[in-house]
């Protein structure tokens, strides 16, 4: 929600060292290393079962799932974890002796530092805002640091402390509901979130979520024009009083200004009339440009597309709104490893926009947008572009990415993340893919009845709906995958 280190979000895995899981960065006192690509993939496979063998057939399996691979390619990624990570921030192999091991003939094994108390350092202001005695917030570090936040113990003993009063337990809730950390199928449960939200007082992190549910009528769920924009306006506004915290203040102010934008701020008959204000766009920039100014990178998106649309819509002016349009995508990324911002750029990049052609650096962006970008700003359309540049589709690009085998999973995973509707291009690119490889042993025989899956699964929910949107997609779609059959055929 908002880009701000919290406890919660750091694994320990030694006394000093921890992973900042929203992040993906390994830090050691002041010294910090991105974790990247496979490196990422193994260590975060060890930390959902640590204090467990991991056996090289499963390690194998999540981090190639369609490549043969073996037990030297273990011992490569466990050296670049060992050399090129933890020795890069300063942790020697005597503090991973116990920690991180090989068991031969079986798998690997993490066994991480697991310490008693969480230091109060940076969290003075939160307990002041909202009224936490230290006692109260030690209670709830124990709960969550002894009996497991994801076990059924370390909820129950949240809820008892919530509703006991401590408002800290209600925020961690409100957070785990929201991101849906212990909901049935891990979905967010909006619902339950906000009321959590609700018992924990003035703490800014909660009004803005409250605020945030209600603009985007996540909370409650109404008809579009009973959404109470005056009640989400007040928690926004509220926040920005009482925080002093700059990346919880700056989404209030973006938020605001996206209440400008889309013609949604409350009038001041609102709660007679529920009338809005008219877009404003003046009053909107002037929001983003305080969030930005304070390094909040969502604000900075907010720019980069405000500038892009009106580049498209004045000719005169188009390209240079394409320039401004580029260096606000170009700041975002550059503040963090933002996906929407580095799949935008990568487009830039790839077809001139506000910037030269520059085939290997759309490349780069758009693998940085699935590789390094923060799990949730990663779109299914980050996994497309990816799968593009590992399949060779980018005009010119560098002969070094490419990897079939990745680019059908980037393409599943894209395929998962995105509403069936938006599968036609997808499905295209997959299908080209395989009619100019079809032949070569380069396109195995399990992507193509992967392929096929997720044809069947397009067409068949538009020719049950009869729905005639996009006709021209699905016709190209149906003729296109009769090459897929006789390929299949072929194999079989």
């Amino acid at each position: 929600m908002i880009p701000v280190e919290r406890h919660e979000d750091r694994y320990y895995i030694t006394e000093t060292c921890y992973v900042n899981i929203n992040k993906r960065e390994l830090v050691n006192l002041n010294n910090s290393c991105k974790l990247k690509g496979l490196v990422w993939r193994f260590l975060n496979c060890l930390m959902e079962r640590h204090d467990s063998i991991v056996s090289y057939d499963e390690i194998c399996e999540k981090l190639w799932p369609n490549k043969e691979s073996g037990l030297n390619d273990i011992t490569q990624i466990m050296y670049r974890l060992r050399h090129q990570c933890f020795d890069a921030v300063g942790v020697d192999s005597k503090e991973l002796e116990d920690v991180l091991q090989p068991v031969p003939g079986e798998g690997v094994i993490l066994r991480p530092y697991r310490p008693t108390t969480m230091p109060l350092d940076g969290v003075a202001d939160g307990l002041r805002q909202t009224g936490i005695e230290n006692q109260e917030f030690s209670e709830i570090v124990d709960c969550l640091m002894r009996l497991g936040i994801s076990g059924r113990m370390g909820r129950e003993r949240l809820v008892v402390l919530a509703n006991a009063g401590n408002k800290l337990a209600a925020l961690e809730l409100g957070e785990l509901y929201y991101y849906g950390y212990i909901t049935r199928n891990h979905k967010p449960d909006f619902q339950t979130a906000c009321e959590w939200y609700k018992k924990a007082g003035d703490h800014p992190v909660a009004l803005w979520s409250l605020g945030y549910c209600i603009m985007n009528n996540y909370y409650p769920v109404v008809e579009p024009a009973q959404i109470d924009y005056l009640a989400a306006r007040d928690y926004f506004e509220r926040t920005v009083t009482i925080t002093t915290e700059t990346g919880i203040s700056a989404a209030a102010l973006t938020s605001i200004g996206i209440l400008w934008e889309t013609g949604h701020y409350p009038a001041k008959d609102f709660s007679e009339t529920k009338r809005c204000e008219k877009q404003n766009l003046r009053r909107a920039l002037s929001y983003y440009k305080m969030a930005d100014e304070m390094g909040y990178h969502y604000a900075t998106n907010r720019l980069g597309l405000y500038y892009e649309k009106i580049g498209r819509s004045h000719q005169a002016d188009s390209e240079e709104n394409q320039k401004r349009a580029f260096s606000f995508f170009e700041r975002s990324a550059s503040l963090v490893a933002d996906g929407y911002a580095l799949n935008k750029l990568g487009l830039y990049y790839e077809n001139g926009f506000g910037c030269q052609i520059n085939p290997a650096r759309a490349c780069e962006c758009y693998i940085r947008g699935v590789e390094e970008a923060l799990q949730d700003d990663i779109t299914g359309w980050n996994y497309f572009n990816a799968g593009r540049v590992c399949a060779n589709r980018i005009k010119n690009q560098p002969q070094s990415y490419y990897d079939l085998s990745r680019a059908f999973s980037y393409f599943d995973e894209a395929l998962r993340k995105l509403p069936v509707d938006e599968h036609g291009q997808i499905l295209l690119e997959m299908l080209d893919i395989i009619m100019l490889n079809g032949s070569s042993e380069r396109v195995r025989k399990v992507h193509a009845i992967q392929t096929r899956a997720w044809v069947e699964r397009y067409l068949d929910k538009y020719n049950s709906e009869n729905d005639v949107t996009k006709e021209e997609v699905r016709a190209t779609v149906r003729k296109k995958a009769h090459y897929l059959e006789e390929l299949l055929s072929d194999t079989l």
